[in-house]
């Protein structure tokens, strides 16, 4: 009964991990389409007299691409530290303290 609970959960695990995996390349995908997009969009504002605004939004979507990656970075950082950590009570086992 437990090796059938215990192959549920791995395999409940596995579709959850799959389907993240996907997410986040879907995720990848849409950010990529739309930065085309406004990137395309700018270039003709810049091409029909609007320079300013054009830059703006390219440099805009830059932005938000790079504080998108850097958030993301950094929250990865933070999920390895924390699996890293020893728990609590498993640094000394039976031993003196020293």
């Amino acid at each position: 009964m437990a090796e059938k609970q215990l192959d549920h959960r791995l395999e409940l695990e596995s579709k959850a991990l799959t389907a993240e995996i996907r997410r986040a390349a879907v995720g990848q995908i849409f950010a990529f389409v739309l930065s085309v997009i406004v990137i395309g969009v700018c270039t003709v504002l810049i091409m029909t007299g609007h320079p300013v605004l054009g830059l703006a939004g390219i440099l805009l979507n830059l932005a938000g691409l790079a504080g998108v990656f850097v958030y993301a970075t950094r929250e990865r950082g933070h999920q390895l530290a924390e699996r890293a950590k020893i728990p609590e009570g498993s640094q000394n086992h039976g031993g003196n303290g020293g």
